[in-house]
Parts: C-alpha cells; structure tokens; sequence
C-alpha cells in the first residue's frame, strides 16, 4: 500500500513539475516582452519629441507594437514630417514602416517598407519614392550604432506626372567599424543606375569600397573643417564605373585642402575608355571636370586596356611631373 501511494506522488511530480515550470518561463517571458516592447515604444516616441522640440512638424497615428513572443515590430503609418523653416518648410510623407527586432536580440533593428508604399517629397509632394524592396538593418553597441546596412529593389523616383527622375535595379550599403577606433568602412553597390540627365547611359554598375579615418570628426557643425583639423582622409580601395564592356576604376589615398581640392596620389585603371569617352555627354559637366577628362583621354589614346598614376595637389592634376588639368573643387558648401 506505501509503496502503490509512493509511485502514485511520484507519477504526479513527473507530470506537474515539467507543468509549473513551463507556465513559470511563460509568465517571466511574456514580463519580458511586454517589458521590452514599452521601452522600444517609449523610446521611439522620445525621439519623435526630440524631433518636434528641433523644429519638425510631426504628425503620426499612433505607435503600436505586436509580433509576441518571438519579436517586436514597431509599426508607423501616416507619418507626417515637415521640415523646420530653415529648411524651406517641404514634407516628407510615409504611408507606412516597420521596425523589427527579435526578442533575444534588440539590439539588431531591421526597417522596412511595404513594396506597395509610396514616400511622398516635397510641399506639394512633388516627388514620390517606391521599391520593389526597402530594408535597411542596424546594429547598436553600447547605444551607438555599429554596423548599418541597406538593401534596395527597383527603387524609383517620379514626379507628380509619373516621370521618372531616378531609378536603379538594385542598391546595396554597408557601414562597418574600419580598421583602427575613429575609422569606418564603406561600401556601396549600385546597380543598372539611371537619371534623364546622366552624363554617361548606360552604366551597369557603380562600386565604392572606401574607408574614412578620423570619422568621429564628421558629426560636429563644422563637419569639413573638423576632418581637416583632424587630419582625415579617404583610404578608397575601389570606386569603378562599368558601362557595357568599358571600365573605369579608382584606387588611393584622398584628402581634401583648406581651399576644397583633393590631395593624394590615385592609381586609375580603364578598360576600353573610348567607349566610354564617345558616349560621354559632356553638356552637364563642369569646365574642370571636362578639361581633366579630356586631357586623360588624349594620354590613354585608343588603347584597350591601361594603367596611370596621378597626383591631385594644389588644385591640379598631375602625371609625373607635368600638370594635365585643373582639379574641381569638392564639398565647399560645407
């Protein structure tokens, strides 16, 4: 009889133990996510505030949060942005976004937006933005951002009549910690690009592989004159244009003056640059931009395929020791 009884309160410990413990990691996990979810919501509101307290005109339905148990999505609709006077009152309008983050990893947020949305431009909503796909993913450490990403299909711009002012087949970025504490990779991929006034159709591809040093001094007022001040510079390992079977590509080291030139030496590499030269249309281009161009195509003639060094100083360009043309000036609104 002891022993039937004791098999019988052991069968039941087997059975209820696993039971309580199941609705105790239930009841701890839902604290959690209901826990977290206030705090994506109320910082996302707290940024929104910040944002009105600057001079922004925010309108919005209300914030909500769903995706329980395994995520959080933070949905916005109807918003509403127009920009402090400043900055000539226009509007930015976003039927609708999403910010997601896996429960175990807040950290990590993913934005995105619906294919069948529209982002309206402009104070008349001039201009209006969609995509096929709009993703971009961001990594926080420490509460700064660490690595940021984006993924764009088919984007396109068009105005109020439908013309389209930009589009691309596809465009990706990444940001990422470089290689020393106060640098950051970039990258950049842009794909089949093409604007009505593109000096150059068609090109099939436009590749940045670069790395930016002294970075934090970029996020002062006095942006330019801070990366000057602190001796920054662009380490480009890859910046190419490739149009049909024709490649131009650029590779070196960049700085930039007190008076807004380039400084550096360039490694520049083509592949069938008359190709290139005879579809340029020169008609958008600056006199600078056009005299460089000009002089490098007389230097490469009709080969194939070369290689040239040139050496940006003193607002000019340089092969060896002779002066091809004048070097335009870059960022000097800044």
């Amino acid at each position: 009889m002891i022993n039937n009884i004791t098999q019988i309160f052991n069968l039941r410990h087997k059975v209820w133990i696993p039971f309580v413990v199941a609705i105790a990691v239930f009841v701890l996990w839902s604290s959690y996510w209901l826990f977290a979810a206030g705090i994506m919501k109320q910082k996302a509101e707290d940024k929104i505030s910040g944002w009105q307290n600057s001079g922004y005109i925010i309108d919005l339905k209300p914030l909500r949060v769903s995706g329980f148990p395994y995520r959080f999505v933070l949905t916005i609709e109807r918003l509403n942005i127009t920009l402090p006077e400043a900055q000539d009152n226009q509007q930015v309008f976003v039927e609708k976004a999403l910010i997601h983050a896996m429960a175990w990893k807040p950290t990590h947020l993913i934005i995105e937006l619906p294919s069948a949305n529209n982002i309206l431009i402009g104070s008349q909503k001039e201009l209006s933005y969609n995509a096929e796909k709009t993703r971009a993913s961001l990594v926080f450490k420490d509460g700064k951002l660490l690595r940021f990403s984006t993924e764009i299909v088919a984007p396109k711009i068009t105005d109020v009549s439908n013309k389209a002012l930009y589009q691309a087949s596809r465009i990706d970025t990444h940001f990422r910690p470089g290689s020393d504490n106060d640098s950051r990779k970039v990258f950049a991929t842009i794909s089949n690009p093409l604007w009505p006034q593109m000096p150059l159709q068609p090109i099939s591809e436009i590749k940045l592989n670069t790395e930016v040093f002294a970075w934090s001094a970029l996020q002062g007022k006095q942006k330019l004159t801070g990366f000057r001040d602190a001796n920054g510079y662009l380490q480009i390992d890859q910046l190419s244009l490739v149009s049909d079977k024709s490649l131009v590509s650029f590779s070196g080291k960049l700085e930039i003056d007190q008076r807004c030139f380039l400084n550096g030496k360039v490694k520049a590499r083509f592949v069938q640059p008359a190709k290139i030269l005879s579809k340029l249309d020169k008609s958008s281009l600056s006199g600078d931009v056009i005299a460089t161009i000009t002089a490098i195509g007389l230097l490469i003639g009709g080969v194939d395929e070369t290689e040239m060094s040139l050496t940006l100083r003193k607002g000019g360009v340089y092969t060896g020791p002779f002066k091809i043309a004048k070097a335009p000036r870059v960022l000097c609104s800044t």
